[in-house]
């Protein structure tokens, strides 16, 4: 008996030895985890980012973009000037371009006052000129591209009756193809540096399928549209030449965007969103979003409120029999890619948001337990 105890003994003794190494790496690797994040605002420019939730990631996001070169459009307001800021912060080198040269000239000295490197460049992105002229002066004075944020666009609210051809073009021409020459224009030099990241604005309205439209938006959804499609396209024409492509598609935000809207509609539509504001998404929300996600899998980033908001539109939309040809369409499966961190086209974070408020609030399944066997139960079947 001592004898066959001591063998025993002897076998186990190597895996009892593994499992205080992997204790002791737990433990370590929780202290390290666990320092408090640090806050502020993106108007801010510290010595250091912000630190997001897992501090090994933000030490790495930081080593991979600091002293990068970033282009921003539409900086001089709003989610531009939030992402200005943003980038900034993360010690990125900035050009700002925006036709509001005043505005942007302002976002730069400030982003110099707090130790920054920041230049401004007046530009009408409608135009191919301008858009040629930012990237030679970008790379007259940097010597490189490495971040795209395609952000500038507007809103030309009509309905179809009343629609102008001309002003509906323009929209396009700012709010997509702008991005598409931008785009296209960078991706040379950033080959040359063996990869870089394009970052595209889009909007909920331009998760059109489950997000039902709303009335006189129709040329602005639909560039939003072309936004999302044109992206996840690239996103994987790019991705073996080391460009990242993603496409942010914020919901309501707190900016000057709707007293700038034209068209017939645009005033009418701006009191009925405006009734609304206190439940927006601030700029600084978004910008943090996207800079955060920027070295995640997913292509689409859902920032804010944004995974809610298309939650209750489809809830008041589609009938409980379609709620897994809804999400699974969408990139959303309710009983499988949810929660699943191979989810490749949402980051799972949010999908587990979006899902979940779906799930709970509508259909009555519990919080936290979509792929389980209860989850994977259809409305009106008994439980495993």
């Amino acid at each position: 008996m001592r004898r066959r105890s001591r063998r025993v003994i002897g076998l186990e003794f190597p895996w009892i030895c593994l499992l205080c190494l992997f204790v002791l790496g737990e433990k370590k690797a929780v202290v390290t985890d666990s320092s408090p994040p640090q806050t502020g605002t993106s108007t801010e420019h510290s010595a250091a980012p912000p630190v997001s939730d897992t501090t090994l990631l933000s030490a790495q996001r930081l080593q991979a973009l600091q002293g990068k070169v970033a282009i921003v459009t539409g900086s001089s307001s709003g989610i531009g000037r939030a992402l200005a800021y943003e980038t900034a912060r993360w010690r990125m080198r900035v050009v700002l371009a925006d036709i509001d040269i005043e505005a942007t000239r302002r976002v730069v000295a400030e982003i110099r006052a707090r130790g920054g490197e920041a230049i401004a460049v007046q530009a009408d992105l409608s135009e191919d000129r301008d858009r040629a002229r930012l990237i030679r002066t970008a790379m007259r004075t940097f010597g490189r591209i490495d971040l795209l944020l395609n952000n500038a666009g507007y809103g030309y609210m009509v309905s179809q009756e009343d629609l102008a051809l001309d002003q509906a073009r323009r929209e396009f021409d700012v709010n997509f193809w702008a991005y598409v020459d931008l785009a296209r224009r960078v991706i040379p030099f950033m080959k040359r540096v063996h990869g870089g990241y394009i970052i595209n604005m889009a909007s909920v309205l331009g998760l059109q399928a489950g997000y039902p439209a709303v009335p006189c938006t129709g040329m602005y959804a639909a560039s939003k549209q072309a936004i999302v499609a044109w992206s996840t396209a690239i996103a994987e024409e790019l991705a073996p030449q080391g460009i990242v492509v993603k496409v942010v598609c914020p919901a309501w935000v707190n900016t000057a965007f709707f007293h700038h809207m034209r068209g017939p509609a645009a005033r009418r539509i701006e009191a009925e969103v405006l009734s609304g504001s206190e439940d927006f998404d601030e700029p600084e929300t978004i910008a943090r979003a996207t800079l955060e996600q920027l070295m995640r899998t997913p292509t689409v980033i859902l920032p804010g409120q944004a995974p809610a908001v298309l939650a209750h539109r489809i809830s008041e939309h589609t009938e409980p029999n379609d709620i897994s040809t809804s999400l699974q369409d969408r990139g959303q499966c309710p009983y499988e890619c949810a929660m699943s961190t191979t989810n490749t086209f949402f980051s799972w974070p949010l999908s587990k948001r979006f899902a979940t408020a779906v799930l709970q609030d509508w259909v009555g399944w519990p919080r936290g337990c979509l792929c389980s066997a209860r989850a994977r139960a259809r409305p009106g079947q008994p439980e495993r």
